[in-house]
C-alpha cells in the first residue's frame, strides 16, 4: 500500500478541492432486528487496520444501536479511523455495525467508491482528518465530520483510471509474495536436507563451542527515545517496531549489533531467533532478548541457518 499512497500524493496537487457531501451520502436506516438476532444479518466485529478486512461476529447480540451497511458501502470506524480502520463491505449481503461505525455510498455515481477507499486509507486523508477534527484524532468520527471535509478530488474517469492502476500494482505485489513464499519453502527444504546430511557425516558439538553471550546493555534514560526492533516467531527474522520512550520498568535495554544472534527467552521455543544484519544494527530490544556472537573461526551465518530448523527450537 505504500506505493499506492505515494502515487496519490503525487497526483493530488492537480486535483480540485471538493466537499465530500457533494459526492458521498451516509447510509441511514437500521437493520432488521429479527434477521440480526438470527444471524442472517451479521454484525461487524472489527476492521483490520492494515488490510481493511471486515471481521464479523458469530452471534447477533448487541448492547448498542445498530446501523445498516449494504454491499460496497464505505465503512469507517469512528474510534479507529486514524489507525486505518476503514473498509469496503465486500460481502455480498447486508451487514450491520454498532453506531460507533458509519457507512457511505456514492451520490448519483459522482465518485468511484473503491477510489474513495484507497484515498481514505492514505496518509493524505489521515492528515486531513487530524487537521479538521475539533478534538484531534481522539474525536469519535461521525458522518457530520466526514461529509464536511474538503479534499482534493479528480474527475470520475480519472478516479477509475487510478483505481485500475492501483489494482494492477496490488496484483503484481500479490504475485511477488506468492513467489517469495515458494522460494521460502524451497529454502526450508534445502536447509533441512543439508543439515540432515551434516548430522550423519559430522559429530555434534554443544552450541557453547560456537557462540558466546555478548550483550550491550544500555542504561535506560527516561528522557531518551529508542528505535526498537522486534523478533518474529518461526524463524522469520527481525522487524522494526518503532520509536519508544524510556518510560519503562526495565533498567536497561539491549542494543543490537550486526552479525550477532538474538534469541527470545520467552518465545525462543517457537523460533523467535534471528541473525542481526545492517538494517537492525543499533536498534534496541528489551532484556528478555540476549544476544550472542560467534567464537573465533566460527561462521555466524552457518550457525544462524542451523538455528532456523524447527527441530532446534524444541531442544
Amino acid at each position: 500500500m505504500l506505493t499506492n499512497k505515494r502515487r496519490l500524493v503525487k497526483m493530488k496537487s492537480s486535483w480540485n478541492i471538493q466537499k465530500l457531501n457533494n459526492y458521498l451520502d451516509s447510509r441511514n436506516g437500521k437493520p432488521n432486528e429479527v434477521k440480526v438476532l438470527s444471524g442472517e444479518i451479521p454484525i461487524v466485529s472489527k476492521i483490520e487496520f492494515n488490510t481493511g478486512k471486515i471481521y464479523l461476529r458469530e452471534d447477533g447480540k448487541s448492547n448498542t444501536k445498530l446501523i445498516k451497511i449494504l454491499p460496497k458501502d464505505l465503512v469507517i470506524s469512528g474510534i479507529n479511523a486514524s489507525k486505518g480502520a476503514i473498509s469496503l463491505n465486500n460481502y455480498p449481503q447486508e451487514i450491520a455495525a454498532t453506531i460507533h461505525y458509519s457507512a457511505y455510498y456514492p451520490k448519483e455515481n459522482k465518485c468511484d467508491i473503491i477510489f474513495m477507499w484507497y484515498y481514505f486509507k492514505s496518509n493524505i486523508f489521515q492528515n486531513i482528518l487530524k487537521d479538521n477534527l475539533p478534538g484531534g484524532i481522539k474525536t469519535e468520527i461521525k458522518p457530520k465530520h466526514i461529509l464536511s471535509l474538503e479534499i482534493p478530488l479528480p474527475p470520475l474517469e480519472e478516479q477509475k483510471r487510478i483505481v485500475a492502476k492501483l489494482k494492477k500494482v496490488e496484483d503484481n505485489i500479490k504475485k511477488i509474495k506468492e513467489l517469495i513464499e515458494i522460494q521460502e519453502r524451497d529454502i526450508k527444504n534445502l536447509r533441512f536436507s543439508f543439515f540432515e546430511k551434516c548430522k550423519n557425516k559430522y559429530s555434534t558439538k554443544s552450541l557453547s563451542k560456537a557462540l558466546e553471550l555478548d550483550i550491550d546493555a544500555e542504561k535506560v534514560d527516561v528522557f531518551k527515545e529508542y528505535n526498537f526492533a522486534g523478533v518474529y516467531g518461526f524463524g522469520k527474522g527481525l522487524f522494526v517496531r518503532g520509536i519508544q520512550d524510556g518510560n519503562t520498568s526495565y533498567k536497561v535495554f539491549h542494543k543490537l549489533h550486526k552479525d550477532h544472534i538474538v534469541l527470545s527467552k520467552v518465545k525462543g521455543w517457537e523460533g523467535a531467533i534471528a541473525l542481526i544484519d545492517e538494517r537492525y544494527d543499533g536498534l534496541y530490544l528489551s532484556p528478555v532478548y540476549p544476544t550472542f556472537k560467534a567464537k573465533e573461526n566460527i561462521n555466524i551465518k552457518y550457525i544462524s541457518e542451523y538455528l532456523q530448523l524447527p527441530a532446534v527450537w524444541q531442544i
